[in-house]
């Protein structure tokens, strides 16, 4: 196959996935959300920091342990720890047996959300791949 069959196939992925990417992200804006608002119990916080071994590169993250109903769980999409003092009641959003933070981590959970994110990177991807192929058939690689 030569360059400029590989460029064209390329940049028509990039636009099936930036069609995509736009279609998805209206439906995102227009789905209902399943979700229920309930008060849980903050059983734990705190900031953990994470060595990658092969890049030495530190990651930080916080976590945030609840209990709802009598049974301990994560409680995700949290940003910071300060909110969340041991023994405190604060709301939180159920959605398919998980709790959130807020309403954001409702819904960047959903399918369609995580398409749309497929998507999204994926048209980055190959923009770029179609940037460096369309170059090397220019020049006749």
């Amino acid at each position: 196959m030569s360059m400029k069959t590989k460029a064209k196939l390329i940049w028509c992925a990039f636009a099936v996935c930036l069609i995509g990417m736009l279609i998805l992200r209206v439906a995102m804006e227009l789905q209902k959300l399943d979700y229920k608002e309930v008060q849980v119990q903050v059983v734990s916080a705190e900031t953990k920091h994470v060595k990658h071994r092969r890049t030495r590169n530190t990651y930080t993250y916080q976590e945030v342990i609840v209990a709802y109903e009598g049974k301990v769980q994560k409680l995700r999409n949290t940003y910071t720890t300060s909110l969340y003092t041991p023994g405190r009641d604060v709301k939180a959003y159920l959605s398919n047996g998980r709790l959130y933070a807020n309403i954001e981590g409702v819904s960047t959970s959903t399918p369609v959300a995580k398409l749309y994110f497929v998507c999204l990177f994926g048209s980055l991807g190959f923009v770029i791949l179609g940037v460096v192929y369309t170059e090397k058939a220019k020049q006749g690689l």
